[in-house]
């Protein structure tokens, strides 16, 4: 297995996906202004440990919804694009395809980085809720978003579909 072309290969997908800010921006944005005004109101009627417990639950969903739409560009990409270029790499076709994969991970670790700093900073102004545990939790969802989506479409090939296999999923983790 050619691990330092499949390393080149993965760090060049997770690049490109921070470069593909017209994907991953809007998503911040509506992730941090939804926290923001859901929680604003959580806070005036329900109180602080209402507001906390909203802000707990919004930074995984975002996640997820983020996640989401990485994993189902790159599924489009896939299904669309010229794969000559891909195969013609000394990985195979499954070593693409994680590769590739890469990407949604990579649009769902920037969301949640995002909105958890905004709601940690902004919203609760303690930075007891960025710590080790918090991050990992947040890789492990992201990983298990892509890949749950992923194994996905290779059943389904809807696009419509697959957005309602989004919506369940966020619902579902």
């Amino acid at each position: 297995m050619p691990l330092r072309e499949l390393s080149t290969v993965a760090l060049y997908e997770a690049g490109s996906a921070l470069r593909r800010w017209e994907l991953w921006l809007p998503y911040v944005f509506s992730a941090t202004l939804g926290l923001f005004m859901v929680s604003r109101g959580f806070d005036a009627f329900g109180g602080a440990a209402a507001q906390r417990f909203f802000v707990l639950g919004w930074i995984p969903f975002s996640t997820v919804t983020a996640a989401s739409l990485g994993t189902i560009t790159v599924v489009l990409g896939l299904s669309h694009q010229s794969l000559r270029y891909w195969l013609s790499l000394p990985l195979s076709v499954r070593q693409v395809v994680a590769v590739k994969l890469v990407m949604g991970v990579t649009m769902g670790l920037l969301v949640a980085a995002a909105t958890l700093v905004f709601a940690a900073v902004g919203i609760l102004r303690s930075a007891a809720l960025i710590s080790f545990e918090t991050a990992l939790v947040l890789l492990l969802l992201t990983f298990a978003t892509s890949g749950l989506l992923a194994a996905l479409s290779i059943v389904v090939r809807d696009i419509t579909k697959m957005s309602i296999l989004t919506i369940l999923t966020s619902a579902i983790l």
